[in-house]
């Protein structure tokens, strides 16, 4: 709905290119905002969550090739085979849990990508409740009034550039 229109609107006067015609009720644009914005610190978080307990995974994965490493060269005096399967065996889940670390934050950071896309969209959207002239000229046609609910594709009048008008008397 409009909540605010120009005194121009009423006078019908020459408005400026970047002056504010009319104003819609910007309140569920604002709780948009929020949200997607609330969403994206979220995502945000769970990355940073994510990449400490990567930092830790790699640690695990760094000890267990250690490990496994040792093991290998004592395997026989005394390592036994199956205490170097077992390292072996650890060492292979610790490089699953990186891999799968990995994974979800390539998945996070791509969620973060849209998320931020869609904070852009509702702040433009937030920003286009505020209709201001594209250039200047004059209303023609009007239906701007307060209250009125705006729909897509609904003319509320036609701004016309006046000063590429050119009039010859004869």
């Amino acid at each position: 709905k409009i909540i605010n229109i120009s005194p121009k609107v009423l006078s019908n006067k020459y408005f400026e290119k970047g002056e504010k015609i009319f104003e819609l009720d910007p309140f569920n644009y604002k709780q948009e905002l929020i949200k997607k914005k609330s969403e994206l610190e979220e995502l945000r978080n769970k990355l940073k969550s994510e990449n400490l307990i990567f930092s830790e995974i790699e640690k695990q994965q760094t000890f267990s090739q250690k490990n496994y490493d040792r093991k290998s060269q004592l395997v026989g005096d005394i390592i036994t085979n199956k205490n170097l399967e077992d390292a072996a065996t650890e060492l292979s889940i610790n490089n699953a849990k990186v891999l799968d670390v990995k994974s979800n934050i390539q998945a996070m950071l791509s969620s973060i990508k849209v998320a931020e896309s869609q904070v852009s969209l509702a702040q433009r959207n937030l920003k286009d409740t505020v209709y201001r002239a594209p250039f200047s000229g004059k209303l023609d046609n009007n239906l701007i009034e307060v209250g009125l609910e705006v729909t897509a594709g609904r003319v509320l009048g036609k701004l016309l550039n006046t000063s590429d008008l050119n009039v010859q008397f004869f």
